[in-house]
């Protein structure tokens, strides 16, 4: 059976990843139109894909699941859970687009936490209820986009909200190379500083975005334990063109 919720998720990580390093280059360049810019246009573009791709499956569900197993009662099961989810697929795209661009503004603690409550204890703790009071597959199948709605909105309102733009320069991150992130998220948000410094470095115009593309950066990170600051050290960045 096709699980069209892996589908949805995989195909909304990539841009997700994109407006990630897109964002904290920018940031770093100080150019906070042209990042603002770039996440509108990712979320744009993201969650019209995702609803493209929704309105396929949803039509074609039957044909794509047959494709890999043809059961009747297999197909049925995989139509109702196509016909209940991919309509929603656009607030799955909009929930990650959201999420990497707060990882890029070096606030990977925003998505973590939205994610963790929406995602698994909301959604864990609906099934858990609900199945008790409709016992039907369906509802099951409900819990997806309830709770993509809700980690939605909460995104949303984040978004519009707070000062993502200047994340870096209010956490004082840059200077010194120390990040006061809970020690899980260190790596994290020590990725996003270092593409961060990157196009603070190079300050590059519009238009020069792949102009790092092919480089891999390696970090160390060194811990010195409990909640202590994280120090970090760039080992070399070379190409792997």
């Amino acid at each position: 059976e096709i699980s069209e919720c892996l589908v949805g998720s995989e195909m909304c990580i990539e841009t997700a990843l994109a407006l990630t390093t897109f964002i904290s280059q920018n940031l770093g360049a100080k150019q906070y139109d042209r990042a603002k810019r770039g996440a509108r246009f990712g979320i744009l573009c993201s969650i019209t894909l995702a609803e493209i791709v929704g309105i396929c499956v949803y039509f074609l569900s039957p044909y794509l699941i047959a494709a890999f197993n043809s059961d009747p009662e297999v197909v049925a099961y995989g139509t109702l859970q196509a016909h209940t989810i991919t309509l929603f697929y656009f607030l799955l795209a909009f929930s990650h687009c959201i999420a990497g661009i707060m990882r890029g503004a070096g606030k990977a603690t925003v998505p973590m936490f939205v994610m963790l409550c929406c995602w698994c204890i909301i959604r864990v703790t609906y099934i858990t209820i609900a199945v008790r009071i409709f016992p039907v597959i369906n509802t099951i199948f409900w819990a997806y986009p309830l709770t993509w709605t809700l980690s939605s909105i909460l995104f949303f309102l984040y978004y519009r909200k707070a000062d993502w733009i200047h994340g870096f320069e209010k956490n004082n991150v840059e200077k010194k190379g120390v990040i006061k992130t809970p020690v899980f998220l260190r790596l994290i948000d020590a990725l996003s500083l270092e593409r961060y410094n990157i196009g603070k470095q190079q300050n590059y115009r519009s238009g020069d975005i792949n102009e790092y593309r092919g480089k891999t950066i390696v970090l160390a990170i060194f811990f010195k334990g409990g909640t202590s600051p994280v120090s970090y050290t760039h080992l070399r960045a070379h190409e792997t063109l």
